[in-house]
């Protein structure tokens, strides 16, 4: 028995009920009245006259005022009904453990169930090897080492591999690109994040 299903038998009501009202965000603020809209939306898409709201049933303004004043504050409003932007299938936490129904995804707090958000990376990493390509058929040579590239060479234990491009900006193959990056490290010319 979780802790829900627990206080709703203390009280003698039904959980689904008690989940049901917690989830439900109010479409006007509990102080001042004024009609509210989710704080992710743009403000040319706000209608005229509406404002802001936190997830707690009060507008910013309210909550604002609340929190200066030391007020008590309402406990947070939480939707469990979350949808993919992409195909709008209903997704669960990625934290949640077991089976789910088969209209049901995990998500990883990206917006994105978690079979859009795998096939919108692979698709970014498509694209940084295409680009990829390219300049390696721009630049054909590392200018550090020399190699060309996607020439077929082995290495020090006699495994077959393929010279890549490592950076665009100083034409050098990844493995020349590396062991400047490190060298410029060790001597203290460069940041990490370069």
């Amino acid at each position: 028995m979780n802790p829900l299903q627990q206080l709703a038998a203390i009280g003698g009501i039904n959980p689904n009920e008690v989940l049901k009202a917690v989830s439900e965000t109010p479409s006007h603020c509990l102080d001042c009245s004024r009609p509210m809209v989710k704080a992710q939306t743009k403000k040319e898409d706000r209608p005229k006259g509406h404002v802001f709201h936190n997830g707690r049933g009060l507008c910013c303004g309210c909550m604002n005022r609340r929190r200066r004043n030391k007020d008590e504050l309402p406990p947070m409003i939480r939707n469990n009904q979350h949808k993919c932007v992409k195909c709008g299938v209903r997704m669960v936490p990625g934290s949640v453990k077991g089976d789910l129904p088969d209209d049901v995804k995990r998500h990883y707090a990206k917006g994105e169930c978690s079979k859009c958000y795998d096939r919108s990376r692979w698709n970014n990493i498509e694209v940084r090897e295409r680009l990829m390509d390219r300049a390696e058929k721009r630049f054909k040579a590392c200018s550090v080492c020399e190699r060309p590239y996607k020439s077929h060479s082995t290495d020090y234990y006699g495994r077959p591999t393929v010279v890549h491009i490592g950076s665009v900006r100083r034409n050098e193959c990844r493995s020349c690109c590396n062991r400047l990056r490190r060298k410029r490290l060790r001597d203290g010319k460069v940041s990490e994040s370069s």
